[in-house]
């Protein structure tokens, strides 16, 4: 997996995942230490912090874990910990037929989260550096190492199924945010799956700190699985395959289960955005 920005340029900003030709090395346990997801116990209970007018910028910060399928009972014990009443019951059915599950965590829970991952055999677990970026402007997770042939089918909201094929193409993540103009300390999260294929240009996107160019593609934005959500400090959105995910060519597996090594892996994405500025309480 690896995080694309399209500031200055368009090449990753952090490869996650080895190439072929580099096996993955034996994953270290998720430190506690300078974890972003993690808050010091000095910033506990921070002071109120005076009125001023809105940042400009959030730092994302996101932690990918692979875990195998099998292993699916002992990653089960997260949910525990996460609240999943973040969304309407009308988007949450409609992202879970499509088998995607979507929660909602803080960084006060996130030594428990940590241990049950840290506890899980053969679990792989990758965190990106934070990436500081302007309120609108997208990144990109990318989900694939190398561009494959894939179908992938999807749910509508009336329940009715569609499906395409899409030759050398790549499965992203694309998050952007906004601030809560009724809270200042807020971020407004908006995650879309896309499918891509071959780059076709580029276009401009207006942010709060001016114009800036993003490449576009060919391929398709899943808009209508669009994640929005509201996140306060220490909130965190995780996404993650659910019991659907099991169906060949749907969406949910499409994106959040692979094979490594002849073995099925869930993934559990883990972001986090972090206003940057005193006021956010990180």
């Amino acid at each position: 997996m690896a995080l694309l920005a399209g500031i200055g340029c368009g090449a990753p900003l952090r490869a996650w995942w080895p190439t072929a030709e580099e096996p993955p090395s034996v994953p270290a346990p998720i430190s506690s230490a300078d974890n972003p997801f993690r808050i010091p116990a000095e910033s506990q209970a921070p002071a109120a912090a005076p009125l001023r007018a809105a940042p400009r910028t959030a730092e994302l910060s996101v932690i990918h874990v692979k875990a195998p399928s099998r292993r699916a009972p002992l990653l089960e014990a997260v949910w525990s910990h996460l609240r999943e009443d973040l969304l309407g019951s009308d988007a949450y059915r409609h992202l879970m037929s499509n088998g995607i599950r979507v929660g909602k965590g803080h960084a006060d829970e996130w030594d428990a989260i940590r241990a049950i991952i840290d506890g899980i055999p053969d679990c792989r677990v990758n965190m990106g550096e934070p990436v500081n970026l302007p309120a609108m402007f997208p990144l990109d997770l990318e989900l694939d190492l190398e561009p494959r042939d894939q179908t992938i089918f999807f749910l509508d909201r009336f329940g009715v199924l569609s499906g395409a094929t899409w030759p050398a193409s790549r499965n992203v993540l694309r998050v952007a945010y906004g601030f809560d103009p009724q809270d200042h300390q807020a971020v407004q999260l908006v995650v879309t799956p896309q499918v891509r294929q071959q780059a076709t240009g580029r276009r401009w996107v207006r942010t709060d700190v001016g114009l800036s160019q993003v490449t576009t593609h060919q391929g398709r934005g899943y808009g209508e699985l669009a994640v929005a959500v509201t996140l306060r400090p220490g909130e965190f959105l995780v996404l993650a395959p659910n019991e659907r995910a099991v169906l060949s060519g749907l969406i949910g597996r499409a994106f959040l289960r692979e094979v490594l090594a002849d073995e099925a892996f869930d993934s559990m994405l883990f972001i986090r955005p972090a206003i940057a500025d005193a006021t956010s309480g990180q």
